[in-house]
Parts: C-alpha cells; structure tokens; sequence
C-alpha cells in the first residue's frame, strides 16, 4: 500500500529530478529504452517507439500491414531489442518464412514453394542462423486475451529473456475479456487494456 501511494505521489521538478539522478543526469543523452524505426523517411519525424507506448498500423486490407508489423520486429530485434510477436492471423511458420525471405533479400513465393537451391538456399541458411541469434520470439496462439498475453510476457522477462518491443497482429482477432453488446466496445476495451500492459511493462 505504502509503495503504490508512494508510486501516485505528486512532484514538483525539483522532487522529479531528485528521484532521477539530478538536472545533469536530466539533460544528458538519455537511454530510454526507444525502439528504432527501419525507415528513413518515418524517423526524420518519429525518432522511434517509447515504453509505455501503443501504436497502431492501419489500414485497407491487402496494403502489407503484417509485413510492416515483420520488418519493424525485425529490424528492432536486430538493433538488440527484445521482440515477442503475437500472431492471430498467420502461424508462426508462415511468418518465419516472410522474415527469412526479408532478410536474405528472397523470393518468398519461392521459399513457400521449396524451390531454393544453390546460393538461394545458403542465403536462406545465413537468414536462419541471424534470425536464431535475434532477441526475437512468436507466439501464434489463438483466442489470446491482453490478460494471458501479459502473463506470458512475465513468465518470458522473469526467465531473464529482455522485452522491448510487443507486436501484435491484429487487434480485431484479439478476445475481449468479456463479451459485449458491440464489437466496438470490446475493441475499445481491449485497447485500454494493451496501453495498460505497455506502460506497466513499459514495453
């Protein structure tokens, strides 16, 4: 109890600055655990994603959001942030497959079909074995709540695995935690419940 009052205090700067190692530690370069962003062009605007954040890729269906959603995993994972992907539409296998074909620059109808050979297929192994070595993990789970997601992000960071970025795809085949008159309102509670897990985790 006295923790959590602890926790809701109110601060002035001055009391603020005295809990975070002063106006010098304030001012300098800050290691705020941002999440880097892979395109030029969006961080000219948006440095990078913060802990507690939650943001949202929309758009029509068919326009590439999963594979936006993959190449932001890993380019992450790549920069050494830990990376857990919940996967409601996709099977973890199918992903793998885009992410490998991502990074060994491949055709992924090809590598679907099993057709690589020769200098294909080595890229394909060295894509494996950069992949194998990411702080990158899947999850394909179905019918997840936020609830089980963030008791499985616990259980993930408490085996001393780090955690940084969460991707989750997609919203609408997320299961609210109970069942409402209007989709809308379990939607809307479900992304409540995800900006609590982020900030919470500060992930």
């Amino acid at each position: 109890m006295g923790e959590r009052a602890e926790r809701r205090a109110l601060l002035s700067i001055g009391e603020y600055l005295n809990h975070h190692g002063g106006l010098d530690n304030f001012l300098g370069p800050q290691d705020d655990g941002t999440v880097p962003l892979p395109w030029a062009g969006l961080r000219a605007h948006i440095p990078g994603l913060k802990p507690g954040q939650v943001v949202v890729i929309a758009a029509r269906p068919g326009m590439g959001k999963s594979a936006v959603a993959a190449q932001l995993a890993v380019y992450a994972a790549q920069a050494g942030k830990g990376v857990a992907v919940f996967s409601f539409e996709m099977s973890s296998g199918e992903i793998w497959r885009r992410m490998i074909a991502h990074c060994g620059g491949l055709s992924l109808g090809r590598l679907n079909h099993g057709s690589l050979a020769g200098q294909d297929r080595r890229d394909a192994h060295s894509a494996l074995s950069q992949l194998d070595a990411m702080p990158l993990w899947i999850d394909d789970s179905t019918g997840c709540t936020v609830q089980a997601m963030t008791a499985a992000l616990r259980k993930h960071r408490n085996a001393g695995k780090p955690l940084d970025l969460i991707v989750v795809d997609y919203l609408q085949l997320m299961q609210a935690p109970r069942r409402r008159e209007k989709r809308v309102e379990e939607i809307t509670e479900i992304s409540r419940k995800l900006k609590l897990a982020a900030r919470d985790l500060a992930v």
